[in-house]
């Protein structure tokens, strides 16, 4: 994948935490809570954080090949991600204002091969659609702006498709896993939750290189 745009939407929350907040409050909240938003990136990597049809190979965890295209309900909103995204340059982020209604991926060989023909969507290879899930991922929101309202002592429900992008997991998904290259930030910001722990799983987890990545000061600390 050499650069993409990535397209980006609220999902679907209940209760609904911005009930009471104007547009800045909003913007604040979304800005420290990146997991309230779905992404779309044509070509990256996702896994499933669901389980779709386990015997089918399509259980929690499961890495997908990458990202294949995207769809809506509406036609107008369709036209109008498309006429954006044509303009848009590599890493830009595009905002839409509903979530889509799939998500098409590549799935690996694997898979495919436990799948019935006709539930592909695309002629170019293995790509099945993923509709938004039924069932509901917990979640609480953090930040300043969420304490101020209130909304830190509240469990929030999240209706998201059931396919995240595949950039990066976290130290939960990576227990009892092996792989050939990890790449692990201990210090990054968006990490306010951070462990010793947690990066321990992280070490533990490679077979052939590990890439340490923080400033000497963050080490010393």
């Amino acid at each position: 994948m050499v650069g993409r745009p990535i397209i980006r939407w609220v999902e679907k929350i209940s209760p609904d935490p911005f009930q009471l907040c104007t547009e800045e409050e909003k913007a604040s909240i979304l800005a420290d809570n990146p997991g309230l938003y779905g992404y779309y990136c044509e070509g990256a990597p996702a896994h499933l954080i669901n389980n779709v049809n386990v015997l089918r190979k399509l259980g929690n965890g499961q890495p997908l090949r990458a990202m294949h295209s995207i769809e809506f309900s509406d036609p107008i909103v369709a036209a109008a991600v498309a006429a954006a995204y044509r303009l848009a340059k590599p890493g830009d982020i595009i905002d839409v204002p509903v979530r889509p209604e799939f998500i098409h991926c590549i799935v690996n060989d694997e898979c495919a091969a436990t799948v019935d023909a006709d539930l592909f969507t695309s002629k170019d290879g293995n790509v099945l659609p993923f509709q938004t899930c039924s069932g509901d991922k917990d979640f609480k929101i953090h930040g300043v702006m969420a304490a101020k309202k209130g909304l830190v002592k509240v469990t929030f429900n999240v209706h998201s498709h059931h396919i995240a992008l595949g950039f990066a997991l976290t130290d939960y998904k990576f227990q009892g896993g092996n792989y050939k290259r990890i790449i692990v930030n201990p210090f990054s910001d968006l990490l306010p939750h951070n462990s010793l722990e947690a990066t321990h799983v992280g070490f533990t987890r490679v077979q052939t290189a590990l890439n340490m990545k923080g400033s000497t000061s963050s080490w010393r600390s």
